[in-house]
């Protein structure tokens, strides 16, 4: 029985060319993906580490818990895994970012489950609160409305979904 081989034509270095076995060209190609796949893999990995360093640098001023949810947030990879979401980052400060994760409660899983609004669309798009401090209730459109963050348009305290007794 004949052994049929697939041959391609290769430019080497030189400019010369020559016929080369394609399951040779192929296993010589993928070592050298899966060389490079390696070293982005490390590569990413000691970036990981750094940043993590860069973020327990805060550890005075913040909770062990919180930085490690921001560092998880922070992390992950994008689809092709070679940029973690804080490189892709139009503009990034570490300080601020922590400040700003920190007074939007992210990474307080108990307190963020502790607060539950029960806020009704009257008119069937807008969300009705109530003032917490006078108790006037009014409309507020839900592309500005965040439950617990909102503040009420007559005396700028956090809106409450059921009025105050």
């Amino acid at each position: 029985m004949p052994n049929f081989r697939f041959k391609l034509q290769i430019k080497e270095a030189g400019g010369k060319i020559r016929w080369a076995e394609a399951d040779k060209v192929f296993a010589h190609l993928m070592d050298r993906y899966m060389k490079k796949q390696d070293k982005l893999q490390h590569n990413l990995e000691r970036r990981l580490e750094k940043f993590s360093e860069a973020v327990y640098e805060f550890s005075n001023d913040y909770d062990e818990e919180m930085l490690e949810e921001f560092i998880d947030h922070f992390t992950e990879p994008n689809k092709s895994g070679t940029k973690m979401r804080f490189e892709l980052e139009k503009t990034w400060s570490l300080g601020m970012r922590l400040k700003r994760w920190k007074r939007n409660g992210f990474g307080n899983k108990s307190k963020a489950a502790k607060k539950h609004y029960d806020f009704e669309k009257r008119d069937g798009t807008n969300f009705y609160g109530f003032c917490g401090e006078c108790g006037g209730g009014d409309f507020y459109e839900p592309y500005s409305f965040k439950p617990g963050i909102t503040e009420s348009r007559c005396c700028n305290v956090i809106l409450l979904d059921k009025r105050r007794k």
